[in-house]
Parts: C-alpha cells; sequence; structure tokens
C-alpha cells in the first residue's frame, strides 16, 4: 500500500490503492478479479477528474469489456488502463474490479520476485492544475502456474458402487435371471 500526500497547505487529499491478491493456485487460462481498493485518508474528498493508472503484470491480460470509464490504452494486449476514480470523502474507500486471464506461467522463483500491480495516481489538489504522481506497486504476492496433469502411465480411478449399491445391483439382477426362467418355461 502507498499514499500519496497532495499539495503544501492546498487540499488534503490522500488516496492509496491496495490490491488483494487473486486466489491462489492461478492456473493458466483461468480468469481472476484484481480487486483494487482507493482509499482517501485526507481530511478533504478526492477532487472530480481523479484518475489511476493501472499496469497489470505482462503474464496476464485484462478481461473486455472493462469497467464503466476505463479505458484501455494502445498495446497488443489489454494491460494498460486508465480509470475514473470516482470522489471519495475524506475517509472513505471505492473499489475497482478488473478480470484478467492468466497468460503465461510465472511459477514462484524462490528468490522473493512475485508479481505486482503498478497504479499511478492523477488529480488536481487544489493547485489548479492535474498533478501525477509516483507509480507504486501494490499486490503479490501471486503466480500463474500450470495445470497440474496425471502422470502417464498412472491408472486413472474407476467409480465404484458402494456396498449397499453392489448389494441392490446384485438382488435386482437374481430377480432379473428368476422372471427371464419363469417365462422361458
Amino acid at each position: 500500500m502507498v499514499a500519496l500526500w497532495a499539495g503544501q497547505a492546498m487540499a488534503d487529499v490522500v488516496l492509496t490503492a491496495h490490491l488483494a491478491p487473486p486466489t491462489q493456485p492461478w492456473y493458466v487460462n483461468d480468469t481472476h478479479d484484481f480487486a483494487i481498493t482507493v482509499t482517501n485518508s485526507g481530511t478533504d474528498p478526492s477532487p472530480a477528474g481523479a484518475s489511476v493508472y493501472i499496469a497489470v503484470p505482462l503474464e496476464t491480460e485484462l478481461v473486455t469489456p472493462l469497467p464503466h470509464g476505463c479505458v484501455a490504452r494502445p498495446s497488443a494486449l489489454v494491460q494498460y488502463v486508465d480509470c475514473p476514480v470516482p470522489v471519495t470523502a475524506a475517509g472513505a474507500s471505492t473499489t475497482l474490479t478488473l478480470p484478467a486471464t492468466g497468460l503465461l506461467v510465472y511459477e514462484p522463483p524462490g528468490n522473493g520476485m512475485d508479481l505486482r500491480v503498478i497504479t499511478q495516481f492523477s488529480y488536481d489538489n487544489g493547485s489548479g492544475a492535474v498533478q501525477q504522481f509516483p507509480a507504486t506497486y501494490i499486490g503479490g504476492p501471486f503466480y500463474i502456474v500450470a495445470r497440474p496433469t496425471q502422470p502417464v502411465g498412472t491408472v486413472a480411478p474407476v467409480p465404484t458402487l458402494g456396498g449397499w449399491a453392489l448389494g441392490l445391483l446384485g438382488a435386482s439382477l437374481a430377480a432379473l435371471g428368476l422372471r427371464r426362467k419363469r417365462q422361458a418355461a
């Protein structure tokens, strides 16, 4: 989570972004939500026209259609978007939900590296001009892994009947056999 402070004695707006890590395991071709919570912990409401730039990892692609007002930046994949931040009262939060599909395997390398989302806020902090605040990494750790497969040469389990079901099946077959025997005689 990162805090962005606006202006000296202008407006007291402090926007922070937090990402709840996607559900793990995240398999290639599965879709999960990036739920980004934007909180204003300042004493003034955030200004109208505020926006947040969101960049998702290269191993993912955002699912279209995007949430209302979000616009994708030109690229081969939908990975970079600008979304409006609604006017947020002091101490209040709003959540942007962006569904994304895992495209490539990115397993835990063991060296502490993990996938993260980048956010950058832009808004007028009372100076009369839109300010762009430093980009920050949020979220993590999360990884995208290959779906497990059954090893070659192993026997697949066969569904079987329980004890009661086998008994009923046996009794039914015996009754059917007796009936056919009577009809043949």
